[in-house]
């Protein structure tokens, strides 16, 4: 039963990243698993993955004041999430526009499966502010920074013993590290990138960011419309890989 449980919760966090792994196919609960070691050993990139999905951070091209997005994605994954976006100065000639914003997710579907002996949570937000400038007709360029803040909690209570043993043989490492995870990241990052208004309304999007604290870099590459944002992330080093994307924003 609690190898059951592990499974589900470690699915719920990766079923996205496998969708198309042949591993994946033949072997659900053992890739589920294996994956589930490089959250117990460092959930951290996971979740700041989570966090850059689900960001929008470049400028407003619709020249709106203010903006709330959503990644549906994550939503469809059980990951509700939204951010804000406000455009406090507009910019002149000389001074560049200015932009600050708010992101937060949370893993709602952990409280679902909670009983007398499990219990998860995981939950962060991201506080931003970015500078544009437009450097020409329909193309701007923009710098900022942000600090993602982060939580996960797992713990079971009561494990057997037997069967962790008996799990932990045969994928060769200690399933029990997956029996109680606790993690907290608190991440200053800085990004650029730019944003080009390309073809009837839609606008091209492409950023590069860098972690100083933890020496990773992240990237995003979009497409957006009046309502839509599609595209994706790559990470490097993270446990996640590459993550596509399918935000809808509201411009007001």
């Amino acid at each position: 039963m609690k190898i059951m449980k592990i499974s589900i919760i470690i699915l719920m966090l990766f079923c996205f990243s496998d969708f198309v792994s042949a591993d994946f196919m033949d072997s659900l609960e053992k890739t589920a698993i294996k994956k589930g070691l490089d959250l117990a050993t460092n959930p951290n990139d996971f979740f700041l993955s989570i966090n850059n999905t689900i960001e929008n951070l470049g400028t407003d091209p619709f020249n709106k004041r203010f903006q709330l997005n959503f990644s549906m994605f994550w939503n469809f994954l059980t990951v509700g999430n939204f951010q804000i976006k406000y455009k406090a100065y507009k910019g002149s000639k000389i001074m560049p526009e200015i932009i600050g914003g708010l992101s937060y997710w949370n893993i709602w579907s952990l409280s679902l499966i909670s009983s007398s002996d499990f219990s998860a949570s995981a939950s962060g937000f991201t506080p931003f502010i970015t500078l544009g400038k437009e450097l020409k007709k329909d193309l701007k360029f923009f710098a900022g920074a942000k600090y993602s803040i982060g939580n996960i909690k797992v713990k079971i209570q009561n494990a057997n013993e037997e069967d962790s043993g008996d799990m932990s043989d045969s994928l060769s490492f200690d399933l029990s590290s997956l029996a109680s995870i606790s993690s907290t990241y608190k991440e200053f990052g800085i990004y650029t990138g730019i944003n080009y208004l390309r073809f009837s309304g839609k606008e091209v999007v492409a950023l590069i960011g860098y972690y100083p604290g933890i020496k990773k870099i992240f990237t995003k590459a979009q497409v957006s419309s009046s309502v839509f944002d599609w595209g994706f992330c790559i990470y490097p080093d993270s446990v996640l890989g590459i993550d596509l994307f399918w935000n809808m924003h509201l411009n007001l």
